[in-house]
């Protein structure tokens, strides 16, 4: 006799008999390779579509260029107001299909990282982070006239938390952003302000 139904037998328990599993669910999942070659069929040139194509891409290319931003962190019920020391050197290129990257020049050579992009197939704004700093992504929907407001998950210094994140164009040769963190009531609080000046080449 088997272990199993030797068990069976001492604990006077009666087992129903379990249906085996099928390869063939009613709702089968459809992997992502088949939803994406559903959305090609659907929509055709949906594989090659760029953001270049959209004129949505238009709205952040004034960001391109170099940027000074000053940099205030607010108050808290236990730590002051300050301001975050000499101006923040910003450099964002565009590439060919609209995406701005950040720029960084150094001893090691430059590095481009992904600053701000348009996902034409999810029509949505990105703003990815990745370093060992902050990691995470902020997404939105549309730019709203001169403001784009952006949110998500996102971890800074290693405490995670939701952000929203609110750029505004202020002119030619200014920009805003401002940061805010959500409490776990649905409130949010402002965390830090930049101030950003277009540099002179």
């Amino acid at each position: 006799m088997c272990t199993v139904a030797l068990l069976v037998q001492l604990s006077g328990l009666v087992l129903e008999a379990s249906q085996p599993p099928t390869a063939t669910p009613q709702h089968r999942f459809l992997s992502l390779y088949e939803r994406i070659a559903q959305q090609e069929k659907d929509q055709p040139g949906y594989m090659t579509r760029r953001a270049k194509d959209s004129k949505e891409a238009a709205n952040a290319a004034w960001l391109a260029g170099k940027w000074a931003c000053d940099v205030t962190v607010f108050a808290t019920p236990t730590t002051p107001e300050r301001k975050g020391g000499p101006p923040e050197e910003q450099e964002l290129v565009n590439d060919a299909n609209g995406d701005l990257f950040d720029v960084k020049r150094g001893g090691d050579g430059v590095t481009r990282a992904p600053y701000l992009f348009f996902d034409p197939r999810a029509l949505r704004w990105v703003a990815p982070m990745g370093d060992a700093v902050g990691w995470g992504v902020l997404t939105s929907p549309a730019w709203q006239g001169s403001t784009l407001v952006l949110s998500g998950h996102v971890s800074i210094m290693g405490s995670q938390t939701d952000l929203r994140q609110t750029i505004t164009r202020v002119g030619k040769e200014k920009y805003t952003i401002l940061n805010e963190e959500a409490t776990p009531e649905g409130r949010w609080v402002r965390l830090d302000w930049y101030e950003c000046g277009r540099k002179s080449k």
